[in-house]
């Protein structure tokens, strides 16, 4: 091949707990989660020079986050594929419990001297939504009461004893 064409593509991005697996479409306020995402070289050449971006996105008001900007690719042999793992930058608190956000991946070609034409470009990016719940167990006590022994009776047998 002439000049061969490099394609890299985001296959799947999400957010995962500390065991990395399954996706998770809730992280749990107080929590710590990580943005999982894989990478595939669907070009004609071998990757070496590119780069990719990691941004929480706050649905609600539009605010972005950078989890990483630029970071460089481990070199990809073509059709295969490169999983990476971030941290999450934040733990969610109370205040962020119920709300909405999206992960936003883009990767790039780097290489000056073989760049990826605008056509293969489409597959570059990927977004994951997910919400922010409480993790612990709301338990609520709804009443309390004081009693003597006697109405205790009429609740287990019905009558009073007197």
């Amino acid at each position: 091949m002439e000049n061969p064409i490099p394609d890299i593509a985001v296959s799947y991005t999400c957010t995962t707990d500390s065991s990395f697996s399954p996706c998770q479409i809730k992280i749990g306020s107080g929590q710590p989660w990580f943005v999982s995402t894989t990478f595939h070289n669907a070009g004609e050449t071998p990757l070496t020079n590119w780069s990719y971006d990691i941004d929480l996105v706050e649905v609600q008001t539009g605010a972005r986050t950078p989890i990483v900007t630029q970071a460089s690719g481990d070199s990809l042999p073509l059709d295969q594929d490169l999983t990476v793992h971030w941290p999450g930058p934040v733990v969610f608190g109370e205040q962020q419990i119920g709300g909405s956000w999206r992960i936003e991946v883009h990767a790039s070609i780097k290489d000056p001297l073989h760049p990826e034409p605008p056509e293969r470009q489409l597959n570059n990016q990927s977004a994951w939504n997910f919400r922010v719940l409480n993790r612990v167990s709301d338990i609520v006590v709804q009443y309390k009461c004081v009693t003597d022994s006697d109405v205790l009776r009429v609740h287990r047998t019905g009558i009073p004893r007197r």
